[in-house]
């Protein structure tokens, strides 16, 4: 009986492990995603330059709208591959 309560301590380590795994890369891949699109939008992060305060204000405008598509449609973005990756590692 200790064995197999052991082997299910094991299981579920395992599967919290990959869970884990899972949300970091689907962050990262929606950090990645969100400086793309502001990089396309001419939105730099470059903290050696300036910007005016109105340029500064439409820019956290802009980031603010953008990080909130983002999470609201996270349902719809396809992690089939982020998944595969994490049973792979």
């Amino acid at each position: 009986m200790n064995d197999v309560m052991h082997h299910h301590s094991s299981i579920q380590k395992s599967f919290f492990y990959l869970l884990q795994l899972s949300f970091r890369q689907c962050q990262q891949k929606g950090s990645q995603l969100r400086e793309r699109v502001l990089s396309s939008l001419g939105i730099k992060r470059d903290k050696s330059q300036s910007p005016s305060s109105e340029v500064q204000t439409a820019n956290k405008a802009v980031e603010a709208s953008v990080s909130a598509y983002l999470r609201q449609s996270v349902e719809w973005f396809d992690l089939k591959p982020l998944t595969q990756v994490s049973c792979v590692k």
